[in-house]
C-alpha cells in the first residue's frame, strides 16, 4: 500500500496520494463557495422572490457540487479513513489495537464542540473561513499522522481530525446548501451527502 513506513533515518509514513489529490480539491471548493454570496433574486419593485435564472440554478449546483467534494474529503480521509491508519500504526509501530482505538475515541470527542457550533459559525461568518480551518485541521492532521513516534502525538493529532471534521462534514454542509434552496433542499442534500460514499468507496484505495 501507500501507506508504508520509510527505513532509515526519522520514520515516517509515505503515502503520496491523497494530499496531493485533496489540495486541488480544497482549492476549487473554497473557490466555489466564495463565488456565490446571495441568498436569492429579488424584485426590486415588488419585493417579489423572482423564478429561477440561469446564474440562480448555476449558483445551486456549483455550491452543491462544491458540498459533494466536502463530503467526499471528509469521509473518505477521516472516517473511512480510521480502519486504514489502525493498520498502519499497529504494523509499523508496533502499538497496541487498543491503544489506537482509544486515540480514535479522542476524535469522537473532540469533534463534538465543532459538531455543535459550526453551524452558528457559517451563519455568522459565511462557510469558507469555516471549510478553510477544517480542512486545514485535516490536512494537517493527516500530514502529522504520518510522523508520530510517541503515543501522546498520536492522541494529540486525533484531536485536531476531531476539531476539523464537522467543518467538513454534515454538520457544516447542511448549512452551507440551506439558504440556497427554497424547495429542493433535500435532494441537493442527498446529493452532496452522497459524497461520503464517494469518499468511502475510493479514498481508502488511494491511502
Amino acid at each position: 500500500g501507500s501507506f508504508v513506513l520509510t527505513s532509515g533515518g526519522t520514520e515516517a509514513f509515505c503515502w503520496p496520494g491523497p494530499l496531493s489529490w485533496h489540495s486541488g480539491a480544497i482549492s476549487a471548493l473554497v473557490e466555489s463557495l466564495s463565488h456565490y454570496r446571495s441568498r436569492e433574486y429579488r424584485d426590486e419593485g415588488e419585493g417579489q422572490v423572482l423564478g429561477m435564472t440561469r446564474s440562480q440554478r448555476s449558483a445551486r449546483i456549483t455550491v452543491t457540487l462544491a458540498c459533494f467534494l466536502m463530503a467526499t474529503f471528509a469521509w473518505g480521509t477521516v472516517f473511512y479513513g480510521h480502519s486504514v491508519y489502525m493498520d498502519a500504526l499497529t504494523r509499523d509501530r508496533g502499538w497496541s489495537t487498543a491503544l489506537v482505538s482509544t486515540a480514535i475515541l479522542t476524535f469522537w470527542l473532540a469533534s463534538l464542540p465543532g459538531t455543535m457550533s459550526v453551524g452558528f459559525l457559517i451563519d455568522r461568518r459565511g462557510p469558507v473561513p469555516v471549510v478553510i480551518i477544517g480542512a486545514l485541521c485535516i490536512g494537517l492532521g493527516l500530514i502529522a499522522l504520518g510522523h508520530v513516534s510517541q503515543p501522546w502525538q498520536l492522541f494529540a493529532v486525533y484531536i485536531v481530525l476531531g476539531f476539523g471534521y464537522p467543518a467538513m462534514a454534515a454538520a457544516a454542509i447542511s448549512p452551507t446548501l440551506a439558504p440556497w434552496f427554497d424547495r429542493g433542499f433535500g435532494a441537493a442534500l442527498g446529493v452532496a451527502l452522497s459524497g461520503a460514499s464517494v469518499g468511502g468507496a475510493l479514498v481508502p484505495i488511494l491511502l
